[in-house]
């Protein structure tokens, strides 16, 4: 008789080309005005950095590494099995350069700031050279599900705003974080949640159980204490402005005419950084953009002492006719507001939320398994909500929460799979998965919390790359 092993999965609802020869002659009317753009948020290392992208050209000191597979909880079953599959599939690795401080930029959109000499052996030895980091992101449903991961701490159910895995070697040596070291960690999310917290996950069996961490920080700050500003100020900027810029010559023979709006990133040390230009026509980006890249460095935005990075937004509006040798430049106002995130040093920080961030800041004293989560309250009556007849030895049973980004485990009542205080009324959709002798089955079908449980689920025969592809469309359930 064949070994049948089951892994059962339920869903539950709760530009600027070239152009011609331009007139040096002419110089044009120009407007700076205040245009509120939506805010940007960036890591801000008080310090020397390096940013790494996993998926482009490095640098001397941070760069990508080969090495074997990501170490994950040692599991028997089957979707242990998977699970090591997909995250040995999804690792980003990176080379980090002890002697400087260093931003991740990973590919699921979270951002890790590490000081310098953040790391030590297990023996306490400070790691000098470079650190092999390797980096797993959680922070969709097919990821969170493929990886045999929940959202769990003990029997509370958590919000998760993004899930990580974290392991750094030197050497062939397993690195820890220094104890007065901590990573910044940016979670990147769509509409702010309160009350976001640092969780981080222990590991037993096929298990990881989420832990709320003993110091918790979340930093959010929408407006500085001082605003980057020009050297000289505002009236150097237009100066300058009037003294460079020159109106395109065939925008002038076509009379084209509008506003420009330049964004760019004023960085700790006052560069410019990830100039770009929108508006009406590619002639007069590219000259916008021309003359703001030829401004000298700016004095940064300040928090807390410490100097930090701000995106901003610079209107400039070209205006018909051109008077020549007039110096013309509208008020200008306050340069859109910058979104500003100060490197978290100390535990001491107040918690601050708003919705004008883009990511969850938190300071993580750990590698390993992290979680940006907080707990989930619902005044629905709870109920034990049962699977019959669906679990087998070496399987593993999911819930996912529609209304809320909550994956829940199950644990096992016979041959049934239960999960418990699970919020009645809530709509759902089982997916189940079936190893058989290494073939894989799906099947999928959608119902409603309630006492009765659910029954009857029909499988169909799936490749590992179809159950996958299944699986990613149900990403979909977590758009709010």
């Amino acid at each position: 008789m064949r070994k049948i092993t089951f892994w059962v999965l339920a869903i539950a609802l709760v530009g600027c080309k070239p152009e011609t020869k331009q007139k040096e002659k002419t110089t044009p009317m120009v407007e700076l005005e205040q245009l509120k753009l939506p805010i940007i948020s960036e890591d801000t290392i008080p310090k020397e950095k390096v940013v790494a992208k996993p998926d482009s050209s490095t640098t001397d000191t941070v760069k990508l590494f080969k090495k074997k597979p990501t170490k994950v909880p040692k599991e028997k079953s089957i979707t242990a099995s998977l699970a090591s599959k997909f995250i040995n599939k999804t690792v980003q690795h990176f080379v980090i350069n002890t002697s400087k401080d260093t931003t991740i930029q990973c590919k699921g959109g979270t951002k890790i700031a590490i000081a310098k000499n953040s790391f030590q052996t297990n023996n306490h030895k400070v790691i000098t050279g470079n650190v092999n980091l390797s980096v797993n992101e959680f922070n969709t449903l097919p990821n969170i599900l493929l990886a045999n991961l929940s959202t769990m701490s003990d029997d509370k159910i958590l919000e998760t705003g993004g899930m990580l895995y974290l392991e750094a070697t030197a050497n062939g040596e397993t690195c820890t974080l220094k104890t007065d070291k901590k990573l910044q960690l940016y979670f990147p999310y769509q509409g702010t949640k309160k009350e976001m917290q640092l969780f981080y996950g222990t590991t037993k069996t096929d298990e990881v159980n989420w832990e709320l961490a003993e110091e918790n920080v979340v930093f959010v700050c929408e407006i500085p204490e001082v605003e980057p500003t020009y050297p000289g100020g505002d009236i150097a900027m237009k100066a300058f402005i009037n003294k460079e810029l020159k109106y395109p010559a065939l925008a002038e023979e076509k009379g084209i005419k509008g506003r420009v709006i330049v964004s760019f990133m004023v960085a700790e040390d006052g560069s410019m950084l990830n100039m770009k230009a929108s508006g009406a026509h590619s002639l007069l980006c590219k000259e916008a953009i021309r003359v703001v890249s030829k401004m000298p460095k700016w004095q940064p935005a300040q928090y807390r002492g410490n100097a930090v990075s701000a995106t901003l937004s610079l209107p400039i509006r070209f205006n018909m006719p051109i008077i020549q040798g007039i110096d013309y430049i509208d008020t200008m106002s306050t340069i859109s507001k910058a979104s500003l995130k100060q490197a978290v040093k100390k535990n001491d920080m107040s918690k601050v939320s708003t919705n004008a961030l883009n990511y969850y800041i938190f300071s993580s004293a750990k590698l390993g398994w992290i979680n940006c989560d907080r707990f989930y309250s619902d005044p629905s009556p709870k109920i034990d909500y049962v699977l019959k007849d669906q679990f087998k030895s070496n399987s593993s049973t999911m819930l996912v929460f529609h209304n809320i980004k909550a994956v829940m485990r199950s644990s096992s009542i016979g041959s049934s799979a239960m999960f418990h205080k699970v919020p009645l009324g809530a709509k759902v959709t089982v997916v189940s998965i079936q190893n058989r002798d290494e073939e894989y089955y799906l099947a999928t079908k959608e119902t409603t919390v309630s006492k009765d449980g659910i029954t009857n689920l029909n499988y169909k025969p799936v490749t590992l790359e179809l159950l996958e592809a299944e699986i990613a469309q149900l990403q979909s359930l977590w758009k709010q």
